[in-house]
């Protein structure tokens, strides 16, 4: 299944890689290898992962890179999966998603 990155999530993953670089000095491309890792995986898993809530008629799905501890936040379709946000584990609530505009 085709695997879609909204426009929203791809700033929220640069600004995250910029800050995994500038701080995890060990590990800097961890974030970049576990993401790549993810977004292949997505495209086979994705319906099975667990609901992080439904909303307005969508099902929203979360998957964790557990290495980073970053969630990706996305909505599954007959044709594509569509990665909707980005996150991290660490912080208290989830960023805020966006479905279709004007939503």
């Amino acid at each position: 299944m085709k695997v879609i990155i909204a426009p929203r999530a791809e700033t929220q993953m640069a600004l995250r890689r910029e800050w995994w670089r500038k701080n995890r000095e060990k590990a800097p491309d961890l974030f970049d290898e576990e993401l790549a890792e993810a977004i292949d995986q997505l495209g086979r898993i994705a319906g099975s992962l667990p609901v992080y809530a439904r909303r307005s008629g969508h099902t929203i799905r979360r998957y964790l890179m557990p290495k980073t501890r970053c969630h990706l936040y996305l909505e599954v379709t007959e044709a594509e999966v569509q990665v909707l946000a980005l996150g991290g584990g660490q912080r208290r609530r989830a960023p805020r998603i966006r479905l279709q505009e004007g939503e």
